[in-house]
Protein backbone atom coordinates (compact mmCIF):
# COMPACT_ATOMS: atom_id res chain seq x y z
CA UNK A 1 0.00 0.00 0.00
CA UNK A 2 1.63 3.42 -0.75
CA UNK A 3 0.55 6.32 1.97
CA UNK A 4 0.98 9.75 1.23
CA UNK A 5 3.59 11.88 2.81
CA UNK A 6 0.88 14.94 2.96
CA UNK A 7 -2.76 15.45 2.65
CA UNK A 8 -4.85 18.51 1.11
CA UNK A 9 -8.63 18.79 2.23
CA UNK A 10 -10.39 20.67 -0.73
CA UNK A 11 -11.71 23.23 1.13
CA UNK A 12 -15.03 24.27 -1.05
CA UNK A 13 -17.50 26.82 0.34
CA UNK A 14 -19.88 29.51 0.00
CA UNK A 15 -17.70 32.36 -0.50
CA UNK A 16 -20.21 35.05 -0.09
CA UNK A 17 -21.99 33.37 2.55
CA UNK A 18 -22.61 36.28 4.92
CA UNK A 19 -24.99 38.12 1.61
CA UNK A 20 -26.79 35.01 1.23
CA UNK A 21 -27.49 34.92 5.07
CA UNK A 22 -28.48 38.26 4.91
CA UNK A 23 -30.60 37.73 1.83
CA UNK A 24 -32.11 34.79 2.73
CA UNK A 25 -32.85 36.13 6.26
CA UNK A 26 -35.07 39.06 4.81
CA UNK A 27 -36.66 36.58 2.40
CA UNK A 28 -37.44 33.33 4.63
CA UNK A 29 -37.08 34.27 8.12
CA UNK A 30 -41.40 35.18 9.03
CA UNK A 31 -41.36 31.05 7.55
CA UNK A 32 -38.05 29.38 8.82
CA UNK A 33 -34.89 29.99 10.76
CA UNK A 34 -31.77 30.66 8.68
CA UNK A 35 -28.53 29.11 10.94
CA UNK A 36 -25.47 28.65 9.67
CA UNK A 37 -23.69 25.15 10.38
CA UNK A 38 -19.72 24.66 9.88
CA UNK A 39 -20.35 20.73 10.33
CA UNK A 40 -16.51 20.34 10.03
CA UNK A 41 -16.53 22.36 13.75
CA UNK A 42 -19.24 19.51 15.19
CA UNK A 43 -18.70 16.42 16.47
CA UNK A 44 -20.46 13.53 14.62
CA UNK A 45 -22.77 12.77 16.80
CA UNK A 46 -23.82 16.63 16.57
CA UNK A 47 -23.75 16.23 13.11
CA UNK A 48 -26.55 13.42 13.43
CA UNK A 49 -28.23 15.47 15.78
CA UNK A 50 -28.48 18.60 13.78
CA UNK A 51 -29.11 16.69 10.47
CA UNK A 52 -32.00 14.52 11.82
CA UNK A 53 -34.00 18.17 12.89
CA UNK A 54 -32.88 19.73 9.77
CA UNK A 55 -35.73 20.65 6.91
CA UNK A 56 -33.52 22.76 4.47
CA UNK A 57 -29.82 22.43 4.05
CA UNK A 58 -27.57 24.22 1.55
CA UNK A 59 -24.48 22.42 1.43
CA UNK A 60 -21.37 21.56 -1.14
CA UNK A 61 -21.72 18.17 -1.96
CA UNK A 62 -18.73 15.15 -1.20
CA UNK A 63 -17.96 13.00 1.52
CA UNK A 64 -18.56 15.82 4.08
CA UNK A 65 -22.44 15.55 3.02
CA UNK A 66 -22.98 12.29 3.70
CA UNK A 67 -24.37 12.49 7.11
CA UNK A 68 -27.42 14.42 5.24
CA UNK A 69 -29.04 10.80 4.91
CA UNK A 70 -29.90 11.03 8.20
CA UNK A 71 -32.37 14.32 7.65
CA UNK A 72 -35.74 13.37 7.94
CA UNK A 73 -38.30 12.33 5.81
CA UNK A 74 -39.29 15.28 3.09
CA UNK A 75 -36.09 17.29 4.03
CA UNK A 76 -34.55 19.76 1.00
CA UNK A 77 -30.85 19.47 0.37
CA UNK A 78 -29.58 21.74 -1.95
CA UNK A 79 -26.40 21.32 -3.42
CA UNK A 80 -24.20 23.87 -4.77
CA UNK A 81 -22.68 21.81 -7.53
CA UNK A 82 -19.05 21.33 -8.31
CA UNK A 83 -17.06 21.16 -11.86
CA UNK A 84 -16.08 17.50 -12.76
CA UNK A 85 -12.39 17.63 -13.54
CA UNK A 86 -10.53 14.70 -15.08
CA UNK A 87 -13.87 12.56 -14.91
CA UNK A 88 -14.57 12.50 -18.57
CA UNK A 89 -16.67 15.39 -18.56
CA UNK A 90 -16.51 17.99 -21.33
CA UNK A 91 -14.51 21.26 -20.45
CA UNK A 92 -17.20 23.71 -19.13
CA UNK A 93 -19.88 20.90 -18.33
CA UNK A 94 -20.97 20.66 -14.78
CA UNK A 95 -21.25 17.18 -12.77
CA UNK A 96 -21.61 17.13 -9.12
CA UNK A 97 -19.50 15.03 -7.34
CA UNK A 98 -22.27 12.44 -5.94
CA UNK A 99 -25.12 12.45 -8.38
CA UNK A 100 -25.32 9.54 -8.55
CA UNK A 101 -25.32 8.67 -4.49
CA UNK A 102 -28.32 11.31 -4.19
CA UNK A 103 -30.39 10.12 -6.77
CA UNK A 104 -31.08 7.03 -4.63
CA UNK A 105 -32.20 8.64 -2.05
CA UNK A 106 -35.53 8.66 -1.81
CA UNK A 107 -36.72 10.03 1.19
CA UNK A 108 -35.11 13.63 0.70
CA UNK A 109 -35.85 15.95 -2.32
CA UNK A 110 -32.33 16.84 -3.34
CA UNK A 111 -31.88 19.76 -5.49
CA UNK A 112 -29.21 20.96 -7.68
CA UNK A 113 -27.92 24.54 -7.69
CA UNK A 114 -26.87 25.32 -10.90
CA UNK A 115 -23.62 27.65 -11.36
CA UNK A 116 -24.24 28.83 -14.53
CA UNK A 117 -22.73 32.21 -14.26
CA UNK A 118 -18.86 32.90 -14.70
CA UNK A 119 -18.91 35.00 -11.98
CA UNK A 120 -20.43 31.82 -9.79
CA UNK A 121 -17.69 29.57 -11.19
CA UNK A 122 -15.57 28.14 -8.25
CA UNK A 123 -12.54 29.74 -7.31
CA UNK A 124 -9.00 27.41 -8.29
CA UNK A 125 -6.82 26.69 -5.60
CA UNK A 126 -3.09 26.54 -7.31
CA UNK A 127 -3.47 22.12 -7.45
CA UNK A 128 -6.75 22.54 -9.44
CA UNK A 129 -8.84 21.73 -6.54
CA UNK A 130 -11.92 24.04 -5.96
CA UNK A 131 -12.14 26.23 -3.53
CA UNK A 132 -15.42 27.98 -3.31
CA UNK A 133 -18.49 29.41 -5.29
CA UNK A 134 -19.77 32.50 -5.29
CA UNK A 135 -24.07 31.85 -5.20
CA UNK A 136 -26.48 34.17 -6.52
CA UNK A 137 -28.62 35.50 -3.65
CA UNK A 138 -31.67 35.75 -5.62
CA UNK A 139 -31.33 32.52 -7.20
CA UNK A 140 -30.93 30.74 -3.91
CA UNK A 141 -33.87 32.09 -2.46
CA UNK A 142 -35.83 30.77 -4.87
CA UNK A 143 -34.94 27.55 -4.26
CA UNK A 144 -35.52 28.20 -0.85
CA UNK A 145 -38.78 29.37 -1.22
CA UNK A 146 -39.73 26.66 -3.75
CA UNK A 147 -38.84 24.05 -1.01
CA UNK A 148 -40.77 25.88 1.92
CA UNK A 149 -43.72 26.06 -0.42
CA UNK A 150 -43.16 22.17 -1.04
CA UNK A 151 -43.27 21.49 2.34
CA UNK A 152 -46.37 23.05 3.37
CA UNK A 153 -49.86 21.17 3.58
CA UNK A 154 -52.20 21.33 1.36
CA UNK A 155 -54.97 23.87 1.79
Amino acid sequence: ALTPSSHSLARRSITNLPSLLAGLKARVSHRATVEPIFWASKSMREQFELASRATIVITEGGGGSMHLVFCPTGAHLIFTETRARNSGCPSGCSMPLDFEWWTHVRHLRVLWYQVEDKDERAQQRKDGRDEGVNVDVQAMSRLVVGALDDMEPPN
